[in-house]
Protein backbone atom coordinates (compact mmCIF):
# COMPACT_ATOMS: atom_id res chain seq x y z
CA UNK A 1 0.00 0.00 0.00
CA UNK A 2 1.42 3.35 -1.16
CA UNK A 3 2.13 5.71 1.99
CA UNK A 4 2.04 9.50 1.97
CA UNK A 5 3.93 11.68 4.83
CA UNK A 6 0.78 13.20 6.23
CA UNK A 7 -1.14 9.37 6.89
CA UNK A 8 2.32 8.39 8.17
CA UNK A 9 3.40 11.14 10.73
CA UNK A 10 -0.55 10.80 11.71
CA UNK A 11 0.26 6.94 12.78
CA UNK A 12 3.36 7.98 14.05
CA UNK A 13 1.09 10.33 16.43
CA UNK A 14 -0.85 8.13 17.60
CA UNK A 15 2.11 5.27 18.36
CA UNK A 16 3.37 8.15 20.26
CA UNK A 17 0.81 8.85 22.24
CA UNK A 18 -0.54 5.16 22.70
CA UNK A 19 3.35 5.10 24.46
CA UNK A 20 3.38 7.94 26.69
CA UNK A 21 2.30 5.99 30.48
CA UNK A 22 5.00 3.37 29.13
CA UNK A 23 7.67 6.72 28.83
CA UNK A 24 7.20 7.59 32.54
CA UNK A 25 7.85 3.50 33.66
CA UNK A 26 10.82 3.33 31.53
CA UNK A 27 11.85 6.64 32.92
CA UNK A 28 12.06 5.22 36.40
CA UNK A 29 13.66 2.15 35.06
CA UNK A 30 16.64 4.27 33.49
CA UNK A 31 17.20 6.73 36.09
CA UNK A 32 17.75 3.76 38.96
CA UNK A 33 18.84 0.83 36.40
CA UNK A 34 20.18 2.33 33.46
CA UNK A 35 20.53 6.10 33.41
CA UNK A 36 22.69 6.36 29.54
CA UNK A 37 19.07 6.11 28.49
CA UNK A 38 16.45 8.97 28.29
CA UNK A 39 12.48 8.89 27.41
CA UNK A 40 11.15 11.94 29.45
CA UNK A 41 14.34 13.49 31.18
CA UNK A 42 17.21 14.91 28.23
CA UNK A 43 20.39 15.85 30.18
CA UNK A 44 23.28 17.35 28.02
CA UNK A 45 26.13 15.48 27.03
CA UNK A 46 28.66 14.74 29.83
CA UNK A 47 26.00 15.54 32.67
CA UNK A 48 26.49 13.21 35.78
CA UNK A 49 23.84 10.94 35.26
CA UNK A 50 23.93 8.64 38.31
CA UNK A 51 22.61 11.20 41.28
CA UNK A 52 19.41 8.96 42.00
CA UNK A 53 21.69 6.00 42.17
CA UNK A 54 22.01 4.61 46.18
CA UNK A 55 22.77 0.95 45.33
CA UNK A 56 24.53 -0.41 42.49
CA UNK A 57 22.68 -3.83 42.82
CA UNK A 58 20.39 -3.08 40.10
CA UNK A 59 22.69 -2.00 37.28
CA UNK A 60 25.37 -3.77 37.51
CA UNK A 61 22.78 -6.73 37.81
CA UNK A 62 22.02 -5.54 34.55
CA UNK A 63 24.86 -5.20 32.80
CA UNK A 64 25.10 -9.39 34.07
CA UNK A 65 22.25 -10.45 32.81
CA UNK A 66 23.20 -8.64 29.65
CA UNK A 67 26.03 -10.14 29.20
CA UNK A 68 24.46 -13.26 30.02
CA UNK A 69 22.30 -13.25 27.73
CA UNK A 70 24.84 -12.24 24.95
CA UNK A 71 27.26 -15.20 25.72
CA UNK A 72 24.15 -17.79 25.64
CA UNK A 73 22.30 -16.28 22.89
CA UNK A 74 24.63 -14.65 19.82
CA UNK A 75 28.01 -15.34 21.07
CA UNK A 76 30.06 -14.40 17.96
CA UNK A 77 33.18 -16.68 19.55
CA UNK A 78 30.73 -19.94 18.98
CA UNK A 79 28.63 -21.23 16.07
CA UNK A 80 25.54 -19.95 17.99
CA UNK A 81 22.99 -20.31 14.66
CA UNK A 82 23.12 -23.15 11.82
CA UNK A 83 20.93 -22.48 9.03
CA UNK A 84 18.68 -24.90 7.00
CA UNK A 85 15.31 -25.38 5.24
CA UNK A 86 12.10 -26.26 6.33
CA UNK A 87 11.74 -29.40 4.39
CA UNK A 88 13.84 -32.18 6.24
CA UNK A 89 14.22 -33.81 3.20
CA UNK A 90 16.04 -31.21 1.30
CA UNK A 91 18.14 -31.14 4.46
CA UNK A 92 19.51 -34.46 3.83
CA UNK A 93 20.90 -33.89 0.43
CA UNK A 94 24.46 -33.48 0.44
CA UNK A 95 24.48 -30.30 -1.98
CA UNK A 96 22.54 -28.44 -0.07
CA UNK A 97 23.94 -29.75 3.32
CA UNK A 98 27.20 -28.16 2.12
CA UNK A 99 25.62 -25.35 0.55
CA UNK A 100 23.89 -24.01 4.14
CA UNK A 101 27.34 -25.22 5.81
CA UNK A 102 29.33 -22.82 3.78
CA UNK A 103 26.71 -20.12 4.02
CA UNK A 104 26.77 -20.09 8.07
CA UNK A 105 30.40 -19.55 8.05
CA UNK A 106 30.21 -16.88 5.90
CA UNK A 107 27.56 -15.07 7.85
CA UNK A 108 29.20 -16.33 11.42
CA UNK A 109 32.32 -14.32 10.15
CA UNK A 110 30.91 -11.66 9.09
CA UNK A 111 29.13 -11.06 12.54
CA UNK A 112 32.05 -11.49 14.10
CA UNK A 113 33.68 -9.00 11.71
CA UNK A 114 34.71 -5.69 13.84
CA UNK A 115 33.67 -3.52 10.83
CA UNK A 116 29.96 -5.14 10.94
CA UNK A 117 29.67 -3.64 15.16
CA UNK A 118 27.60 -7.14 15.34
CA UNK A 119 28.88 -7.22 19.19
CA UNK A 120 28.70 -3.75 20.03
CA UNK A 121 25.14 -3.57 19.26
CA UNK A 122 23.99 -6.62 20.89
CA UNK A 123 25.53 -5.71 23.91
CA UNK A 124 23.20 -2.16 24.11
CA UNK A 125 20.46 -4.50 22.50
CA UNK A 126 20.55 -6.67 25.58
CA UNK A 127 21.33 -4.11 27.85
CA UNK A 128 17.86 -2.37 26.46
CA UNK A 129 16.27 -5.96 27.01
CA UNK A 130 17.02 -6.29 30.27
CA UNK A 131 15.75 -2.92 31.68
CA UNK A 132 12.98 -2.22 28.95
CA UNK A 133 12.18 -5.62 27.30
CA UNK A 134 12.59 -4.48 24.31
CA UNK A 135 15.50 -3.52 21.77
CA UNK A 136 15.73 -2.35 18.55
CA UNK A 137 18.69 -2.64 15.89
CA UNK A 138 19.18 -0.74 12.93
CA UNK A 139 21.44 -2.57 10.07
CA UNK A 140 22.06 -0.34 6.90
CA UNK A 141 24.70 -0.35 4.14
CA UNK A 142 27.68 2.03 4.41
CA UNK A 143 30.45 1.85 2.18
CA UNK A 144 29.93 -1.33 0.82
CA UNK A 145 29.18 -2.99 4.15
CA UNK A 146 26.12 -3.72 6.47
CA UNK A 147 26.76 -2.56 9.71
CA UNK A 148 24.60 -2.76 13.10
CA UNK A 149 23.65 -0.25 15.24
CA UNK A 150 21.80 -0.19 18.36
CA UNK A 151 19.28 2.87 18.53
CA UNK A 152 17.78 4.97 21.18
CA UNK A 153 14.35 3.24 22.33
CA UNK A 154 12.91 6.75 23.23
CA UNK A 155 12.74 7.40 19.70
CA UNK A 156 11.16 4.04 18.61
CA UNK A 157 7.52 3.62 18.23
CA UNK A 158 5.95 0.45 17.88
CA UNK A 159 2.53 -1.15 16.44
CA UNK A 160 1.33 -4.54 16.49
CA UNK A 161 -1.29 -6.84 14.67
CA UNK A 162 -3.87 -8.54 16.58
CA UNK A 163 -1.61 -11.50 16.38
CA UNK A 164 1.18 -9.92 18.34
CA UNK A 165 3.16 -9.30 14.94
CA UNK A 166 4.89 -6.22 14.91
CA UNK A 167 3.54 -4.41 11.16
CA UNK A 168 5.06 -0.45 11.87
CA UNK A 169 7.55 0.48 13.61
CA UNK A 170 8.43 4.43 13.46
CA UNK A 171 12.01 6.24 14.32
CA UNK A 172 12.00 9.59 15.07
CA UNK A 173 15.51 11.41 15.05
CA UNK A 174 17.46 14.37 14.12
CA UNK A 175 20.23 14.69 11.53
CA UNK A 176 22.47 17.97 11.55
CA UNK A 177 21.82 19.98 8.47
CA UNK A 178 25.44 19.13 6.65
CA UNK A 179 24.65 15.76 7.21
CA UNK A 180 21.55 15.83 5.72
CA UNK A 181 22.69 17.40 2.54
CA UNK A 182 25.59 14.71 2.54
CA UNK A 183 22.89 11.95 2.62
CA UNK A 184 20.30 12.78 0.40
CA UNK A 185 21.86 15.77 -1.57
CA UNK A 186 19.68 17.75 -3.70
CA UNK A 187 16.68 16.33 -2.49
CA UNK A 188 16.82 18.63 0.55
CA UNK A 189 17.33 21.70 -2.18
CA UNK A 190 13.13 21.90 -0.93
CA UNK A 191 14.48 22.47 2.36
CA UNK A 192 16.70 25.48 1.69
CA UNK A 193 19.82 24.37 2.47
CA UNK A 194 22.96 25.19 1.30
CA UNK A 195 25.63 23.48 -0.37
CA UNK A 196 27.56 25.21 2.43
CA UNK A 197 25.93 23.46 5.24
CA UNK A 198 28.49 20.82 4.25
CA UNK A 199 31.14 22.77 5.53
CA UNK A 200 30.13 24.31 8.20
CA UNK A 201 29.72 20.87 10.44
CA UNK A 202 29.98 22.98 13.82
CA UNK A 203 26.33 24.65 13.05
CA UNK A 204 23.94 23.31 15.57
CA UNK A 205 21.12 23.88 12.96
CA UNK A 206 18.98 20.12 13.03
CA UNK A 207 16.10 18.21 11.04
CA UNK A 208 14.04 16.04 12.41
CA UNK A 209 12.75 12.87 10.48
CA UNK A 210 10.03 10.52 10.97
CA UNK A 211 10.97 7.25 9.33
CA UNK A 212 8.13 4.40 9.38
CA UNK A 213 8.81 0.90 8.55
CA UNK A 214 6.19 -1.71 7.49
CA UNK A 215 6.24 -5.27 8.02
CA UNK A 216 4.34 -7.81 6.38
CA UNK A 217 4.35 -11.20 8.09
CA UNK A 218 4.24 -14.34 5.74
CA UNK A 219 3.90 -17.99 5.90
CA UNK A 220 4.30 -20.37 9.16
CA UNK A 221 8.00 -19.17 9.77
CA UNK A 222 6.71 -15.16 9.91
CA UNK A 223 9.09 -14.74 7.48
CA UNK A 224 9.80 -10.81 7.44
CA UNK A 225 9.56 -8.35 4.56
CA UNK A 226 10.12 -4.63 4.76
CA UNK A 227 7.92 -2.96 1.90
CA UNK A 228 7.98 0.82 2.81
CA UNK A 229 10.78 3.06 3.96
CA UNK A 230 9.37 6.66 4.24
CA UNK A 231 11.92 9.51 5.38
CA UNK A 232 9.71 13.02 5.53
CA UNK A 233 11.81 16.52 7.09
CA UNK A 234 9.65 18.32 9.19
CA UNK A 235 10.92 20.54 11.14
CA UNK A 236 14.59 23.10 11.29
CA UNK A 237 15.87 23.55 14.90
Amino acid sequence: MALNAVHSIKAFKGAKADRVNWDNHWQDIADYVLPTREFQTKKTTGSQRRGRIYNTTAPESAVQLAAALEGMLFNTGIRWFELTTEDETVNNLHEVKEWLYDSTNRMLAYFDNTSSKFSLSAHEVALDLVAFGTGVTLVQESKGFLKFQARDLSGIYLKASDDGDIVDVFREFTMPAWECIEVFGAKMSANKLSRRGMTQRKKTKKLKFYTMYTFDWTGTTQNMTRQTRLGVPTTVK
